[in-house]
């Protein structure tokens, strides 16, 4: 196969390294060095630790000169480190310190009693670097990606919704366009020559991707037609519903049977494992009828995946002014079997299509419909 491929095998004699090519090479002279960090620190080589000083001997390598980089780019001699190569800019050493020699890291508060040592005694593995750019997996990258990119559309204008702080909003002459941000995902509305303005300045300062018209974003699918706009999640849907075998379902045209009381299942009621973990991914249900609740909230998905939300102005109905923001709410009284709980929703609306949704159990029991109204209230005003 490798042969028809135009790859051949080529082998040298045992013990003739100077037959090594220079990822050979390469490589054993990192080997080298992890071995010599590991006996000068006095640690094994059967540890786990291996890996570690492997890291630390990669980096420090790349940031020593090498002989493969004189001339390249005009650099001089000094400047012949992988690391000036990519990052244009002299490396620091500031930072590096013997492998495997003693530290002290901090205990967190929270962590120590009152009389306990702040520190703990710790072996250095690697190098104390300063984070210059953010990679996806550490726990920094969210803070910095966000410092950097609040402060250019700030920079360039933006004003951070104070209620959504993904949300950024930018008028001028009369015009305005709205910025959605989800991490490294954008999507504008507004003016067409504020957009363009916008799309410039990103492509000016990041590495960007116009893709055009949205039709899809984060799961949810756009849609125009007409002067309105929808948004479903039909796709969404139908994977949710090949996920967990129900595609092939009969649909239904209600959620929940209007008489399903839903308690706290017995011991006689649990399920097995396969479908405990089956249906806990779902909704995390644990009982018999839970399980046959959640179904039925399948099949009512697999009946209604093809609505979605319209947003635009309706004709021979009441809310026409796109402006104007309705918002309505409700409450039943000690329905929860458990707890006597009531539980409420409200629903707000804007440009004749809902904006925002919720239905919570509430915190606290009530003494009667008029009290769980009151309260239903008070959360839609809080939330």
């Amino acid at each position: 196969m490798p042969k028809e491929r135009g790859i051949e095998h080529e082998v040298s004699p045992a013990k003739t390294h100077k037959y090594n090519g220079i990822t050979e090479r390469v490589a054993a002279v990192i080997k080298t060095m992890s071995r010599s960090q590991l006996a000068a620190a006095g640690i094994s080589s059967e540890t786990y630790l291996v890996a570690e000083s492997l890291a630390a001997a990669t980096f420090v390598r790349n940031h020593l000169p090498t002989e493969a980089n004189v001339g390249l780019f005009g650099q001089k001699p000094y400047q012949c480190s992988p690391y000036y190569a990519w990052y244009r800019q002299l490396p620091r050493y500031k930072g590096l310190h013997p492998f495997g020699c003693a530290v002290y890291v901090r205990v967190p508060p929270e962590e120590r009693g009152k009389w306990s040592p702040q520190a703990r005694l710790c072996l250095f593995m690697g190098c104390v670097l300063r984070l210059r750019r953010s990679l996806y997996g550490l726990k920094q990258a969210p803070r910095i990606w966000w410092r950097v990119i609040s402060t250019k559309l700030l920079n360039f204008g933006f004003v951070c919704c104070e209620a959504d702080f993904n949300l950024f909003v930018l008028r001028r002459d009369g015009q305005a366009v709205f910025l959605l941000l989800y991490v490294e995902d954008i999507l504008l509305a507004g003016s067409d020559r504020l957009i363009d303005d916008v799309v410039r300045y990103f492509a000016k300062n990041f590495t960007t991707r116009d893709l055009g018209f949205a039709t899809q974003f984060l799961n949810i699918q756009l849609e125009r037609i007409s002067n309105r706009i929808i948004l479903h999640q039909s796709a969404y849907a139908e994977r949710i519903l090949t996920h967990f075998s129900m595609h092939k379902s009969a649909p239904v045209n209600i959620p929940l049977h209007l008489k399903e009381q839903l308690c706290e299942a017995l011991q006689r009621e649990k399920l097995s494992p396969a479908d405990h973990a089956k249906y806990r991914e779902l909704v995390g249900a644990p009982g018999h009828k839970h399980c046959r609740a959640a179904e039925h909230l399948l099949r009512y998905v697999k009946a209604t995946k093809s609505l979605g939300i319209a947003f635009g102005p309706r004709h021979r109905e009441p809310f026409n002014d796109p402006t104007t923001l309705i918002g309505f709410s409700d409450s039943d009284h000690a329905a929860d079997p458990d707890n006597r709980r009531s539980t409420f929703g409200f629903l707000f609306m804007l440009n004749n299509g809902p904006i925002a949704w919720k239905s919570k159990q509430q915190t606290l029991v009530t003494k009667s419909t008029h009290d769980a109204e009151y309260v239903a209230l008070a959360g839609k005003r809080f939330n």
